[in-house]
């Protein structure tokens, strides 16, 4: 067999795609003591997945504005009266 210069790495985990879920993904892993290897297609200019064009907004379940008011900033605070926002339960999440 001819050497196509291809590499052997020996690891426990192999974690496709660089997004913001596949690498919290690698990290745990890596934090539980695994080898971990990071396969991303992308080019260096357009990694990150669908992370990076979803302007760091992250969907999560709640019961409306009030509930993610502890995930802002304090510079956001004085916005915060100023957005309504439509309680999102955790069933309609799970379905999406």
């Amino acid at each position: 067999m001819a050497d196509v210069g291809i590499e052997t790495i020996e690891c426990e985990v192999v974690v496709v795609g660089a997004g913001n879920a596949a690498l919290i993904a690698a990290l745990a892993a890596h934090e539980e003591g695994a080898r971990v290897l990071v396969l991303e297609a992308a080019p260096h200019a357009e990694r990150g997945g669908n992370s990076r064009f979803a302007g760091a907004i992250f969907r999560v379940p709640h019961a409306g504005r009030d509930d993610l008011a502890p995930l802002l900033c304090s510079e956001a605070e004085p916005w915060l009266e100023r957005v309504e926002v439509a309680p999102y339960p955790v069933d309609r999440y799970l379905a999406d």
